[in-house]
């Protein structure tokens, strides 16, 4: 499957606006949120079918069947968007595909509307982590930098990679928050770091996903390597 490109995104644009009544940097964006669960099969496509039941009156089972493949299409291209590993490659000539998508899926909204949207995006996608990690009362109850403190020593101490793409997602949650930017470029920019940001948890939560299928054919002691190749002993790491 090849990533989404300017010209697909359009082409989808066109499928989608008839069927669901949400912006499509809303859909790619809340994707990226729904693929931290731990199962890659809880996906968010079955909250669009839901959506296009509720909205549409379709004519025949045809049209019905029809619309979904397009939906699930969609979704699909997005997930290989995110994983794409092009998007972690600096190359200031070319630009990388999620580049071009953004772009375009941005193009169809006013910087106020995007505004609205990458905000909702960052408040939904810290809570998601925070659920996911088991970190949520104290989300609510920290102040930010008390509580960027407790995740680096408690939460993801030996998965740095981890913290820093969460301390990253609530640094652009704080920054829309208090300077209300709606400028094209800096709202450019937050999406483009929001959706590697969630892409990385993606890809760990998918990593997760194999542990776990090995320790149900391998029964892992708890003081033995955590199958995950974090180093520390299971019992401080996946079997929490």
């Amino acid at each position: 499957m090849k990533p989404l490109t300017e010209q697909s995104v359009k082409n989808y644009h066109k499928v989608l606006k008839n069927i669901v009544d949400i912006p499509l940097l809303e859909i790619f964006l809340n994707i990226g949120i729904e693929l931290i669960e731990l199962h890659p099969e809880e996906q968010y496509i079955s909250e669009l079918i839901e959506a296009i039941q509720e909205q549409q009156t379709l004519d025949g089972i045809e049209e019905l069947n029809m619309k979904f493949r397009q939906v699930q299409d969609y979704h699909n291209d997005v997930i290989a968007t995110y994983e794409d590993d092009n998007m972690f490659e600096a190359n200031m000539d070319v630009p990388l595909p999620i580049e071009e998508v953004m772009m375009t899926l941005m193009s169809y909204q006013s910087p106020e509307d995007n505004y609205d949207i990458l905000l909702a995006v960052l408040m939904d996608a810290t809570e998601a982590v925070s659920y996911e990690y088991g970190f949520m009362d104290e989300f609510y109850e920290m102040k930010e930098e008390e509580l960027k403190e407790y995740l680096k020593q408690k939460v993801f101490l030996g998965f740095d990679v981890l913290y820093v793409n969460f301390a990253s997602l609530l640094d652009l949650r704080t920054a829309l928050l208090s300077e209300k930017e709606e400028d094209d470029n800096t709202l450019y920019v937050t999406a483009i770091l929001t959706t590697i940001n969630l892409s990385m948890f993606n890809t760990v939560r998918k990593e997760r996903f194999k542990v776990e299928q090995k320790m149900e054919s391998k029964k892992v002691g708890r003081n033995e390597p955590c199958p995950c190749g974090s180093g520390n002993k299971y019992k401080k790491c996946c079997a929490k």
